[in-house]
């Protein structure tokens, strides 16, 4: 009987797995990456790309942004013989036990109804601009089939339209029986979704100014 590894393990794992490549030449991983490429059958999209990125930070979670540093990321995109492009919302829906065609479906009519064009679905969500990224996010969460979803206010940050259509995503998934735990500072919103409303300032350790 195989042991799965435990979290720590897989962790370890990993680490060693990156230590690797960090001291392999490029030549080196040319004809194991085309092998295990042809293995799995998927289609470049769009070539690999290097570049930096800005990390930020908050103070104690929940401070003021600062800047961490700079990073180096690398993204392709890259279409799988399933038919999916791209990882993020197609892949919470398969994660729900959907068909492929299913899931893409899905996936669609969520971005559809966030006003997010087509022509942006194949793109790394990390070039988007900040209220698309969260729309992403919001379609992500609610292309799965989840008994209860946590939200951190949702509409924040959106215009008239895109606020509408989430607030009309989560009512049309609480008629259908799910349960919400959201932070919401529009008080409109609040009273067309909330069944109970409780004021987190009371659970505040900062004293009043």
């Amino acid at each position: 009987m195989r042991r799965e590894p435990s979290k720590q393990e897989a962790i370890e794992a990993r680490q060693r797995a990156m230590a690797l490549l960090a001291r392999t030449c490029a030549g080196e991983l040319d004809e194991p990456v085309a092998r295990r490429w042809a293995e799995h059958g998927a289609r470049d999209l769009k070539p690999a790309e290097t570049g930096l990125v800005m990390l930020r930070g908050r103070a104690g979670g929940d401070g003021a942004p600062f800047n961490l540093g700079e990073a180096t990321v690398t993204r392709a995109i890259v279409e799988l013989p399933s038919g999916e492009r791209g990882y993020i919302v197609a892949a919470a829906a398969r994660g729900a036990g959907l068909r492929p065609d299913a899931a893409k479906a899905r996936a669609g009519s969520l971005l559809h109804r966030l006003n997010l064009p087509e022509r942006l679905w194949p793109l790394p969500p990390a070039t988007f601009s900040g209220g698309e990224q969260q729309r992403v996010n919001i379609a992500r969460g609610f292309a799965g089939e989840h008994g209860l979803l946590i939200l951190d206010e949702p509409t924040a940050s959106l215009d008239a339209a895109n606020r509408e259509a989430v607030v009309e995503l989560i009512a049309e998934r609480r008629a259908s029986g799910a349960g919400f735990l959201a932070i919401f500072h529009d008080d409109d919103v609040r009273l067309r979704l909330a069944d109970r409303v409780i004021d987190v300032s009371a659970f505040s350790t900062r004293e009043a100014a």
